[in-house]
């Protein structure tokens, strides 16, 4: 059976206030102080290798933060995998990121803030080994209704599905996993708190319906999905709202497989280049009107304002990095870690490619490259900010379909 431990901690800066905060380019102001703390959790297992997964409630991950973990894991630890995911909340510090994907451009990283940040993280880490135990583990799959649909067109169709993996021994629950794609957004710009948002309430509703008190969100194909036409307001109220409804309907669920074992971890290199944008072709997607009072026509404003940010960066660096796509096996679960903003049609594609067994597909992983689509789509913001050329994308979907071991690969 595998050995688990559980880890976690804060990593709101201090003091709070006047930071750059990550996600919306219409934000105006840094930060005025603390709605409820962000965390850094860890999951370490043990089989024949070892894996920690670290989940940080940040908009994303780069280079910088993994490679800095790592590190401390390996001091730390020991030998062991690493993967470094993010909750994706629109309400953290820009000031942890050196990648200006995630901050549009700006310079906004803190010297002070991220020394802090791993302090925290050694503390976190210097015990978590010491804590293994041998663990019961379950694994549940559940439809959820009315959290989240497609933030452009609620009739489009959208992977709702969440998995839920839990630990125990000794009968008494130790943590948990949850997997589902959502943007977790219920607040907008105007909200200069730090906090997770909706991601706080998900997690409190879970702690208290499965009796522990630490669990990580691994967020999925969630380039498209938003609660924007399912919240009535946005306010922490409903983000609670919200967040406990789906912890009711994950918690509810009845159907369970026992014992997830054999641990394995595979990975798949790709090179990652971004395509290279012309002056006329910016100008061309300038062109449609933003008159119409729709999101797509918002979305469309919001992508180009955007683009004209990043475009002088993209240009001048003619961006290429190596990195991976990570597999984590874990007997019929298969869990893929992509470093991309994925659109929902590669999950629900994917999963009618691994129908008989169970797929958790995590983005914001490791890196952050922006937004990956399966196809290409009418103009709108996660076209736009689709940054890598077409060689990458294809990359990627080979990588995915190699780590599930998919041959051959239909994406």
């Amino acid at each position: 059976m595998l050995e688990s431990a559980f880890a976690k901690t804060t990593i709101t800066p201090q003091p709070a206030q006047g930071h750059e905060l990550a996600g919306y380019i219409a934000r105006r102001g840094k930060s005025r102080g603390v709605h409820d703390d962000i965390e850094l959790r860890a999951l370490l297992i043990e089989d024949e290798s070892a894996v920690l997964l670290v989940n940080l409630d940040l908009l994303g991950v780069d280079t910088h933060i993994k490679e800095t973990i790592k590190k401390v894991a390996e001091k730390t630890i020991g030998n062991v995998n690493v993967i470094v995911t993010a909750t994706h909340t629109h309400s953290a510090p820009a000031t942890l990121f050196t990648n200006f994907l995630l901050t549009f451009g700006d310079n906004a990283f803190r010297k002070d803030y991220f020394d802090y940040f791993v302090e925290q993280t050694k503390k976190t880490f210097s015990n978590i080994a010491n804590n293994l135990e041998t663990a019961e583990t379950y694994i549940y799959k559940t439809k959820i209704r009315d959290i989240a649909t497609d933030r452009n067109d609620p009739r489009n169709p959208i992977d709702n599905e969440a998995l839920l993996l839990t630990f125990a021994s000794k009968g008494e629950a130790k943590g948990f996993l949850v997997n589902y794609a959502v943007h977790p957004t219920v607040l907008g710009p105007d909200n200069l708190l730090i906090t997770k948002d909706l991601i706080e309430y998900i997690l409190k509703g879970l702690y208290s319906a499965l009796k522990t008190n630490i669990g990580l969100f691994l967020n999925g194909a969630a380039g498209n999905i938003s609660t924007r036409f399912t919240r009535r307001a946005q306010t922490f109220s409903e983000a609670e709202r919200i967040g406990n409804e789906f912890a009711r309907q994950v918690s509810a669920s009845k159907f369970r497989l026992y014992n997830v074992e054999n641990l394995k971890i595979v990975s798949k290199e790709i090179t990652v280049s971004f395509k290279e944008y012309t002056e006329e072709e910016i100008r061309k997607l300038s062109m449609p009107t933003w008159k119409d009072g729709t999101r797509r026509s918002e979305s469309l404003r919001e992508g180009i304002e955007a683009l004209n940010k990043l475009y002088p960066i993209i240009s001048k660096k003619r961006y290429t990095a190596k990195t991976e796509i990570v597999g984590l096996n874990l007997g019929d679960l298969k869990m893929v870690f992509v470093p991309f903003e994925l659109h929902s049609d590669i999950s629900l594609s994917l999963k009618k490619l691994v129908e008989h067994r169970y797929l958790a597909l995590v983005g914001y992983t490791n890196e952050y490259f922006g937004y990956l689509l399966m196809k290409e789509a009418e103009p709108g913001y996660e076209n736009i900010m689709q940054f890598v050329d077409e060689k990458t994308r294809q990359q990627v979907f080979s990588a995915i379909c190699n780590v599930l071991d998919i041959d051959p690969c239909s994406l």
